[in-house]
């Protein structure tokens, strides 16, 4: 018995070893990866019907578990938002945060909705909760509201809580309101936390995001005393931060905002904290630079100006002044006209009816260019299959093969009822000269084509005035935004 007790011990112990070793190899790994982006949306300027479809297939391309963004714009409803149109086209991102925080004013005849602007988050996971932190406004240089909107995103294996930021560009609001932000991650501990969004950073004034990455207010730190307040008084109580660019490119600057048209790049407001203690950054990236934007879909955003400009025309036309406006503001470099936005400096507004670009009259000559080229492309048509039916005598099987077994195709093999045979025969030449227009089918095809030269020479002419305001594209409408895609991949620690 004592044998077959210690070997009953040797064999458990051997069993004890190979489950080990098993849940060593075959146990899945403890780290998560994330992949998290952040973009200033640019609210709705410049063609943002064209621009989303940019976005979506960066977002799509780059893979992104959960994206941040700001400038978001909705209507008053909240039915319809900047975020609803990328989930369109972005079926695998089925959940969003959204927190309207202001509403916008509106230019001038600007057609209705997009009036509220505000914070949102993407993502192909789960959002578990969110909450909107108001932050306090003090400033006087800075009218607009600042919130943050935080989500807590289900990733499988953890759940990580972002915080979507859009901070004040006054430099005192900016330092309050990290304060705040820092007092309120101390008081719900999240282990997981990422920091991201547009924090309005300058070069010369970055001692709100030192604050921030320290997880306290430094003495060297310029902020004003009021921020220090709301230090942490114990060193447990500290929550520092890693900036995901300057932990991989400390010597590279990373500039992500543009003042366009010039002087371009100029600073790094976009940025993508992550939790120093529990998360590790192994990849940060730039995104979304015009080039790509501009060969892609400089034609398309040529054909909405035209569409627009004919669309101010037709309210012309019809005495309607509604909608006929910018759907925002063109900047210092452009003015509003026929409702695009023109190059060329900002005193060049003109509202329709004043505007001879598209004046009633523009209108009218697109009507008459539209009837006649439909009616010149269906005489030229009918001149091809003429001539084609020219040669049915060496053609004819072909012919009955595809089914043209009919009057159009052999007129001469129509029979008709007796006592009619004269009236029908008449009616049918009367057709023939009608469709025709009386001549032999290859005069008819080269009038054809002579019309549609004519007609193409006419609406150079008619159209000159409203083609210069299509053509005159401000450089900023050649690019996604005026922003930057920020992107990291963090892994848990």
């Amino acid at each position: 018995m004592l044998r077959m007790s210690k070997l009953t011990q040797y064999l458990a112990l051997l069993i004890c070893c190979v489950g080990f070793l098993c849940e060593g190899i075959y146990a899945p790994s403890s780290t998560t990866s994330i992949k998290v982006g952040t973009y200033n949306l640019w609210n709705v300027m410049f063609n943002w019907n064209i621009r989303k479809y940019y976005i979506a297939e960066l977002i799509q391309e780059l893979d992104l578990d959960v994206i941040a963004f700001q400038e978001v714009r909705s209507d008053n409803d909240g039915q319809r938002t900047q975020l609803t149109d990328l989930q369109e086209l972005l079926p695998a991102y089925q959940w969003t945060a959204y927190k309207p925080i202001q509403k916008v004013t509106l230019p001038k005849r600007a057609p209705k909705g997009w009036e509220w602007e505000g914070l949102g988050l993407l993502s192909r996971h789960r959002i578990v909760n969110t909450f909107h932190q108001a932050l306090s406004h003090q400033s006087r240089q800075d009218a607009n509201e600042r919130m943050v909107l935080h989500a807590m995103v289900n990733l499988g294996n953890i759940h990580a809580n972002f915080s979507v930021v859009h901070l004040s560009y006054d430099k005192w609001q900016q330092c309050v309101n990290v304060a705040e932000i820092m007092r309120y991650l101390r008081e719900t501990k999240p282990k997981y936390s990422i920091l991201l969004g547009d924090f309005n950073t300058y070069i010369t004034y970055e001692w709100p995001l030192e604050g921030l990455l320290r997880g306290y207010f430094s003495a060297q730190n310029k902020c004003p005393k009021v921020a220090f307040r709301q230090n942490p008084t114990l060193e447990a109580e500290v929550f520092s931060y890693a900036d995901a660019w300057m932990a991989l490119n400390p010597h590279r600057l990373g500039f992500t905002f543009s003042n366009m048209p010039e002087p371009g790049f100029e600073s790094r407001p976009d940025r993508i904290l992550a939790s120093s203690r529990y998360l590790k950054v192994t990849s940060c990236l730039l995104h979304g630079l015009g080039d790509s934007y501009e060969n892609k879909y400089t034609s398309q955003v040529k054909w909405t100006r035209l569409w627009r400009v004919l669309e101010a025309a037709k309210a012309t036309y019809y005495g309607t002044k509604e909608n006929t406006g910018c759907y925002h503001d063109c900047g210092p470099h452009g003015s509003c006209r026929c409702s695009v936005c023109v190059a060329g400096g900002n005193k060049k507004a003109c509202m329709p009816p004043k505007c001879p670009e598209c004046s009633s009259d523009i209108y009218f000559y697109y009507l008459l260019a539209k009837a006649l080229l439909i009616c010149f492309i269906v005489q030229l048509m009918i001149s091809i299959v003429h001539l084609v039916v020219i040669f049915k005598s060496k053609y004819r099987y072909q012919l009955q093969r595809t089914g043209c077994n009919c009057c159009l195709c052999f007129p001469h093999s129509c029979t008709f009822p007796k006592g009619k045979t004269t009236r029908l025969r008449c009616s049918l030449h009367a057709w023939r000269r009608c469709l025709y227009l009386g001549m032999p089918p290859l005069v008819h095809f080269i009038f054809s084509i002579i019309c549609l030269v004519v007609l193409s020479a006419l609406c150079v002419r008619w159209f000159e005035e409203p083609m210069k305001i299509v053509n005159a594209v401000l450089k900023e409408e050649l690019n996604p935004s005026d922003h930057l895609m920020v992107t990291a991949v963090l892994e848990t620690m």
